[in-house]
């Protein structure tokens, strides 16, 4: 009997109660899925490794499940991957520095709680050109070679810490440095410019002292960045009202009513507070 595959093309499983036998099975039926999302999924090792199959993935977000370098090592396979999230502390550095040699179209990487005690060789991997370090360690040689980079343009440093007192490495050639707390981060032309903008949602962020109200801030396109940025920097802010509000939490940059300008769309998922109904918040792109 011939094998019958799926036409999805992506797909987001978070939160959601599958197996390693049940993704296991799975896999077979999505050999040309080229963007999966798996959040918080009651899946190990043995479900995960299997996506190593998955050939024609270009986008791999895997966060809060329990994996570690073998999960990697059989990820090898992966050679069409341009975007890269991990959320894992049981990913040693030594087993990403070798698999990112494989991945050699990758374009953007998402590495949070990681103990970056290594030179992962970052600076020799031809595509990358954004880096987001989240709830990680630097040490001195993994941040020398960040310093060494000729590809990195965006590079984001999300509560991490540089051991032995040693400083952030600077934005050299061109690289645009974000150093605050971002946890989502969107593109598009909000303003009908021409320029792409930078959309950075801060969904824990406590502006006016409202605990975790959350926030949005968007950085106008422009022909030439400075080497860092402070939130406050931002060109337009939008922001959360009540506490634990978590505003910026997910967020989807697209021109929803077809008038030539990319909109922001904000989801709010504990507003309003006290209930589980979340809410969606639409600011549409005009010229500035």
């Amino acid at each position: 009997m011939a094998k019958r595959t799926s036409g999805l093309r992506s797909l987001d499983l978070s939160h959601t109660e599958i197996s390693d036998a049940g993704m296991a099975a799975a896999v077979p039926h999505l050999e040309g899925l080229t963007h999966l999302r798996l959040e918080g999924a009651d899946l190990t090792s043995k479900g995960i490794a299997p996506l190593a199959k998955l050939t024609a993935l270009q986008t791999l977000d895997l966060r809060f499940m329990d994996f570690g370098d073998d999960t990697v090592h059989a990820l090898h396979l992966l050679a069409e991957l341009r975007s890269l999230t991990l959320r894992t502390d049981q990913v040693t550095c030594g087993a990403m520095a070798e698999a990112l040699q494989k991945w050699q179209k990758l374009e953007k990487l998402v590495w949070m709680s990681a103990d970056l005690d290594c030179d992962a060789n970052v600076s020799t991997m031809p595509s990358l050109r954004e880096l987001w370090l989240d709830h990680s360690g630097v040490s001195p040689a993994f941040s020398r070679d960040l310093g060494q980079s000729a590809t990195l343009e965006v590079l984001s440093l999300q509560h991490t810490f540089f051991r032995d007192d040693q400083a952030p490495p600077p934005g050299a050639n061109g690289t645009l440095a974000i150093i605050g707390l971002p946890s989502n981060e969107q593109h598009g032309d909000i303003n009908g410019d021409g320029l792409d903008d930078l959309i950075l949602g801060v969904d824990r962020d406590s502006w006016n002292d409202v605990p975790e109200s959350g926030s949005v801030h968007v950085f106008l396109g422009r022909t030439s960045w400075q080497a860092d940025y402070l939130l406050e920097d931002a060109d337009v802010r939008f922001v959360g009202t009540e506490q634990y509000q978590s505003m910026g939490s997910w967020m989807l940059v697209s021109d929803m009513n077809a008038d030539g300008f990319d909109d922001v769309v904000v989801a709010s998922p504990s507003h309003p507070v006290g209930t589980k109904a979340g809410e969606t918040f639409v600011f549409y792109g005009q010229e500035s």
